[in-house]
């Protein structure tokens, strides 16, 4: 009994950061508090646990540039990674280091935003999707016949303010997200045996735009500085 105390203990302490991020009061949670054996305990932890981690990395993408990340220029922002990654790179512990990396940290709270993706000359590049839930969607590929025709993408949650998914004029795609901040980013063959068509792929990635469905219609951005 006293193992199992000891991990209820902690892992109360573990989550009342969670409990507060969804709206519970700690008053609140402590008048609802039952006692959990050990084994309920792992149980817990085990399925929460990829929240924690992806909460650690998403976070570290876009806001410490020490970091070594991927996405370190804040949330909305793209950056493209157009150099192999190796050991310097500190915000994931097992990087790609045969595809170049550009993505973004989208920020799903007070607006959809919109990733404008342009042709990209290559045998290999996948969309990827990612949030707290560690869950991976693929919303283009090059095996689907995407990035021949320049493409935009409008991301959304069911708690992005004041849009229900609505066709947007001069949107392609529209990807409804399961969290409110998710990285979105590409992964793209160099072709380096190739300089003139690696230069073509490094200088799309680099073009990539992501906007706010309010900048995207010529509105004033809303205020993120929360």
């Amino acid at each position: 009994m006293k193992r199992g105390h000891s991990g209820v203990k902690i892992i109360a302490v573990l989550l009342i950061p969670l409990f507060l991020a969804a709206g519970f009061s700690t008053a609140a949670t402590a008048q609802k508090a039952i006692e959990l054996s050990v084994e309920q305990v792992e149980d817990l932890v085990r399925r929460s646990y990829q929240y924690v981690a992806m909460f650690n990395v998403i976070q570290k993408f876009a806001l410490d540039p020490a970091s070594g990340g991927m996405f370190m220029d804040g949330f909305n922002k793209p950056k493209a990674l157009t150099a192999l990654a190796d050991h310097n790179m500190k915000s994931i512990a097992r990087p790609n280091n045969d595809t170049f990396y550009q993505g973004a940290v989208l920020d799903l709270r007070l607006d959809p935003v919109i990733i404008e993706f342009p042709v990209i000359d290559s045998k290999y590049v996948a969309l990827q999707t990612s949030g707290y839930d560690h869950y991976t969607d693929v919303p283009l590929a090059t095996s689907e016949g995407d990035f021949k025709i320049p493409t935009k993408v409008l991301f959304y949650t069911d708690r992005t303010e004041g849009y229900h998914g609505q066709e947007i004029k001069g949107v392609d795609r529209i990807v409804k997200a399961d969290g409110d901040y998710i990285v979105a980013f590409l992964r793209a063959m160099p072709h380096q045996a190739d300089p003139a068509r690696m230069e073509r792929i490094i200088q799309a990635l680099g073009s990539v735009k992501v906007l706010t469905l309010s900048e995207f219609q010529g509105k004033p951005a809303k205020d993120y500085s929360d």
